[in-house]
């Protein structure tokens, strides 16, 4: 194979002795003169395009993933497998396990608890457990009754807590008694309404 580049703008010939590679030429001559009108045309490596307008448009549709779906809040999509496939595994932490039905059940419990709390649309409530089926039940929970998640981890010192609760205008905190009792001081002192999320579970 030989290329002859002759003039700017390029004009290139090749020629090739074997048949059976004719697709292979075509495309690698019509590669090769893109890439050559690229660099003779543009300033920048970075904008150096080594598909045609017609080869990228086929490329970006073999990669045309789109599809329409209804949008549905993360709790909708929660009941939605609880009534389908009550009985499938949901959620495994530490040896612990929840069907989808025992998952939005729980959820169910916590969401209807916070609501009689007064959580509703755009209220905060603090999340404050350790990794383990509790989190995703709080999570739910919390979305169920209108409400956003804020997560802070049980190591997080007491003036960062209560900086935190401070800023977002945290009212409530879900958590467990293993994590509320070591620290019961503190905890008293935010003046917020607490919910253990262990004590709704059944």
């Amino acid at each position: 194979m030989c290329a002859e580049i002759q003039s700017s703008p390029a004009d290139i010939s090749f020629e090739f002795d074997n048949d059976n590679c004719k697709d292979f030429t075509e495309t690698f001559e019509a590669t090769f003169s893109q890439v050559v009108q690229e660099f003779l045309s543009k300033e920048k490596i970075s904008e150096v395009n080594i598909l045609s307008a017609a080869e990228l448009e086929r490329l970006q549709g073999l990669h045309d993933t789109s599809w329409e779906v209804s949008e549905r809040p993360a709790y909708r999509l929660l009941q939605d497998s609880a009534e389908k496939f009550p009985e499938r595994i949901a959620a495994i932490a530490n040896e612990k396990s929840l069907t989808y039905s025992e998952l939005n059940a729980a959820a169910n419990r916590l969401g209807h608890v916070l609501q009689s709390q007064g959580v509703e649309a755009e209220k905060i409530v603090g999340l404050i457990l350790n990794r383990g089926v509790e989190v995703y039940i709080a999570r739910q929970g919390i979305l169920k009754a209108g409400g956003a998640f804020l997560a802070m981890t049980p190591d997080y010192p007491d003036d960062r807590v209560a900086f935190i609760i401070k800023d977002a205008k945290v009212n409530h905190i879900v958590t467990t008694r293993d994590i509320y009792q070591p620290r019961k001081k503190f905890f008293d002192s935010l003046n917020l309404k607490i919910v253990f999320v262990e004590e709704i579970q059944s």
